[in-house]
């Protein structure tokens, strides 16, 4: 069976919690982070099968918090989310 915990990262607590909401309702485990270096720690401790990350965040941006996921676990299937255009 695949991994299904799921590591939310973002910075606004209302979306980080309604992201983490709708994935519970579909029988998912959730960690949640709100800043990129909370994740990166998460991600030392604990084994995820996704994570959804914001690209807009401070002061670790979400492209930023990527190029470290690659870095330290490659193959780590990541979806990032923005609001922005």
């Amino acid at each position: 069976m695949p991994n299904r915990r799921i590591l939310v990262v973002e910075d606004d607590v209302s979306l980080r919690s309604l992201f983490a909401d709708i994935l519970r309702t579909a029988d998912l485990e959730v960690i949640e982070a709100e800043e990129g270096g909370e994740a990166l720690r998460v991600l030392s401790a604990e084994k995820v099968g996704l994570v959804l990350c914001d690209e807009k965040m401070s002061p670790m941006d979400g492209s930023a918090f990527l190029r470290e996921v690659q870095r330290r676990l490659p193959g780590l299937p990541v979806l990032m989310i923005s609001g922005y255009a």
